[in-house]
């Protein structure tokens, strides 16, 4: 590579990485694949104002907030890492946020990130969808295998086309009025 600096991808993946030192170094990296590591923190990734897209699937990764620093960035891809907790994302331009297979119980966050278009929360441990009421352009969610037994919070996201409910505790349906909505998956609840 002749010059680094001018690099607008980047690509590290089954490599047992621990540490993104040194990656500032790259400003105008817009494209991160760093999945199958062994980070934990991703601190260094605040540092590339220029970022779009960063898949940091299968690592070891429990806060992701340095991510909110990201204007431009439109994907976050954080499945199968250790998150417990959502991180208040600032992220304008964000349209996808991946996070199945955590550990996360509780949603609050993702107020600010209104542009938010697909979110995959699945096989989390949330027990309630509260905070996704600011979520109007929200157009796809997947909120399987999870602990629900209420669905509210919803109730502003009228342009769902898609919703994956299953396998969850929901024990009845009020209130779900999706004008475009195209699938809808309960299987495996306990509704009555």
């Amino acid at each position: 590579m002749e010059n680094p600096s001018r690099a607008k991808e980047i690509r590290v993946t089954f490599e047992k990485l621990r540490d993104l030192n040194g990656i500032d170094t790259l400003p105008a990296i817009e494209y991160a694949s760093l999945q199958f590591n062994c980070l934990t923190v991703i601190d260094g990734l605040a540092a590339n104002h220029k970022l779009i897209e960063v898949d940091l699937a299968s690592n070891r990764i429990a806060k992701y907030s340095c991510l909110s620093k990201l204007k431009w960035l439109r994907y976050i891809d954080l499945e199968r890492n250790q998150v417990e907790e959502m991180a208040p994302l600032v992220a304008d331009n964000l349209e996808v946020l991946i996070l199945r297979h955590n550990k996360i119980a509780d949603i609050r966050g993702l107020e600010s990130a209104r542009n938010l278009r697909r979110l995959d929360l699945s096989n989390n441990n949330v027990q309630n969808i509260n905070g996704l009421d600011n979520l109007c352009f929200l157009d796809e969610l997947n909120i399987a295998y999870n602990r629900l037994t209420k669905l509210q919070g919803i109730g502003q996201c009228l342009l769902l086309r898609k919703l994956d409910l299953s396998n969850n505790r929901l024990k009845s349906m009020d209130r779900l009025i999706m004008m475009f909505l195209n699938e809808l998956d309960l299987r495996n609840n306990q509704l009555e």
